[in-house]
């Protein structure tokens, strides 16, 4: 099974909508590793250690396959939207407002500054 990225755009229409229906599971991803640095994505498994078992000893020479454990919002359990698990927190827009408006001053000239008020 290939990595298949999905369009933006169907993802866009799940921004802001009632998700009734949908739940997020536990799915664990498989990738066997097929030289030293890079591995082929597998498949997507909900049980651990079914994807454990046949990735044994099926990776680059003889090497154990990787399993990962992801959050998929899905409708039906069988496909659906991976999400990064990451805990994130909304930067400080004014933080980085301040800057920006810092950045941008100090490329004005004094008479610049005077002129849209500045000073």
């Amino acid at each position: 099974m290939s990595e298949k990225l999905v369009p933006i755009k169907e993802i866009q229409q799940l921004l802001n909508t009632d998700l009734s229906g949908w739940h997020i599971e536990a799915w664990h991803e498989l990738r066997l590793p097929v030289d030293e640095r890079s591995s082929e994505q597998i498949g997507f498994f909900q049980d651990e250690s079914l994807a454990r078992t046949w990735g044994a000893g099926r990776g680059w020479y003889g090497s154990q396959a990787i399993v990962t454990k992801i959050f998929v919002l899905t409708q039906n359990g069988l496909n659906g939207y991976t999400l990064s698990g990451f805990s994130i927190e909304l930067s400080p827009t004014d933080r980085f407002v301040e800057e920006v408006v810092e950045s941008a001053k100090s490329k004005l000239t004094a008479e610049e500054l005077h002129l849209i008020n500045l000073t």
